[in-house]
């Protein structure tokens, strides 16, 4: 086994639940709180003393768990597919993360002198302090933000007219409710581009994926990277799009395989 297929599994999983979901609540938690401690450092002399080393260590809980949270979410978008932006806000908090931390132990060490020299480094670090401070709590609302949104953004309704009064179909029941396809010369049903292309709606979605057919119906509201993408495939060879986005991972090629319905040419199910 590849040293990157172990660290795919020991970021995947934990307690039979995405390790990426668990540990983002640390990094909500921690990496501000831990921000908020150090700018309080900074304005509040008379708290140094307690709550300097403390405050310190909190951001460097945040950046171990921003390290963490960005790991586990690279093994989540083998399972589920590529998040977006939220991956690239993700990714960008980590050095960000760390270099709080570093910044943080040089200005708390730097305070135990008192040479004029290293005052004035300590007062530049502490300008280094309230920036990246401010820079990670940005970051960790843009990340959670954006992976709220490609969550979510897609499954809440925000106008009363997409909204259905009947469950929204199984794949298998809104191809049994589509007019049955028009028959080939020789008398039989199969699938083709012309099938696919009847198929082009949210509510009966077929597409084209390197000469397979899938009906993507039930996986519109289900894709992380939001509907718009799925519904930009219907009814058409998306072999393009999809290889595009996600030419190489596994993961979007085994979800992808669930909702095969065969090969162009074969006899329609």
């Amino acid at each position: 086994m590849t040293p990157v297929l172990r660290a795919a599994e020991v970021f995947d999983l934990a307690f039979g639940l995405p390790l990426h979901i668990l540990v983002n609540h640390a990094v909500v938690v921690l990496v501000p709180l831990g921000a908020l401690a150090m700018v309080l450092m900074v304005f509040v002399p008379k708290l140094r003393t307690h709550f300097s080393y403390l405050s310190a260590g909190i951001t460097l809980l945040g950046a171990v768990a921003a390290t963490v949270a960005a790991q586990s979410g690279e093994a989540l978008a083998e399972r589920v597919g590529d998040p977006g932006v939220h991956e690239e806000w993700g990714d960008s908090l980590v050095p960000v993360a760390w270099a709080l931390v570093a910044v943080s132990v040089i200005w708390v060490v730097l305070l135990r002198f008192t040479n004029r020299a290293v005052r004035v480094v300590a007062i530049i670090a502490s300008a280094g302090v309230v920036g990246l401070s401010i820079a990670s709590i940005v970051l960790v609302i843009l990340a959670g933000h954006s992976g709220a949104e490609v969550t979510w953004a897609n499954r809440v309704a925000t106008d009363t007219s997409s909204v259905s009064p009947s469950p929204t179909p199984s794949a298998t029941a809104s191809a049994a409710a589509l007019p049955a396809p028009s028959e080939t010369a020789a008398g039989q049903n199969v699938l083709s581009l012309e099938m696919v292309a009847q198929r082009n709606t949210p509510e009966a979605c077929w597409s084209v994926v390197d000469g397979s057919v899938y009906d993507l119906t039930a996986w519109i509201e289900q894709h992380p990277g939001g509907s718009g993408r799925i519904i930009g495939m219907c009814g058409r060879d998306a072999t393009a799009d999809f290889n595009t986005q996600h030419g190489g991972e596994r993961g979007p090629a085994s979800f992808l395989a669930e909702y095969r319905l065969g090969q162009l040419g074969q006899p329609a199910p």
